[in-house]
């Protein structure tokens, strides 16, 4: 009988251990189940304010800036090239200037010069009108004078003066002031009034 009770009382100390045991078991898995749910909340809560890292600039590969001496020359080649256009052009536009600046100045005097023809021309006709209107007034004059008269004073004047006046006189007048003139004279005038009459145009019939 007391080794009935002694086993009894073993027993139940036992169970009571494992009981004390399993207690400490599920409160070391309980806290290190805690343990684990902090760590993922701090893990996924922002920064704190004044405590977040700047990001780090990202930096570029530094280029090369070195220049090939080819590839400098042909530059350089082209900007000289560019140079010459330019002082070419600044040349063609200059002389185009010159140029038209010249024509103007030949087309004003072309003006002037067919101005001052005009003129001339205008002058000439009002001075041939009045020669000629001085003229048929001397063959008026040596026509009604007596033929030698007449041929001493036209001896003495201008040769084509004379020849004008006396091609104006009427051919039986003319005929008889000629005959009264020295031999070379008369003889210079006739045949200048011949070659007069020859070189003037025929009339159509």
């Amino acid at each position: 009988m007391p080794n009935d009770t002694y086993n009894f009382g073993e027993n139940v100390a036992y169970a009571q251990e494992e009981e004390q045991k399993e207690e400490e078991q599920k409160e070391e898995a309980k806290k290190e189940a805690e343990d684990d749910q902090s760590t993922e909340d701090k893990k996924g809560d922002p920064p704190k304010e004044g405590k977040e890292k700047t990001p780090e600039k990202i930096k570029l590969p530094k280029q090369n800036t070195s220049i090939n001496p080819e590839t400098f020359r042909m530059m350089e080649m082209i900007e000289k090239k560019k140079k010459e256009l330019e002082n070419r052009e600044k040349e063609l536009v200059s002389k185009e200037q010159q140029l038209k600046t010249l024509e103007e100045n030949i087309q004003k005097n072309l003006e002037k010069i067919e101005q001052a023809l005009k003129e001339s021309k205008e002058q000439f006709g009002e001075k041939e009108k009045i020669i000629k209107k001085n003229v048929d007034s001397l063959i008026k004059v040596y026509s009604s004078m007596k033929a030698p008269e007449a041929a001493k004073l036209i001896a003495a004047i201008d040769e084509d003066l004379a020849l004008r006046i006396i091609s104006g006189m009427k051919d039986k007048v003319a005929g008889q002031v000629l005959s009264q003139l020295d031999v070379k004279v008369a003889k210079a005038i006739t045949e200048k009034l011949a070659g007069k009459k020859e070189t003037k145009p025929k009339k159509q019939p």
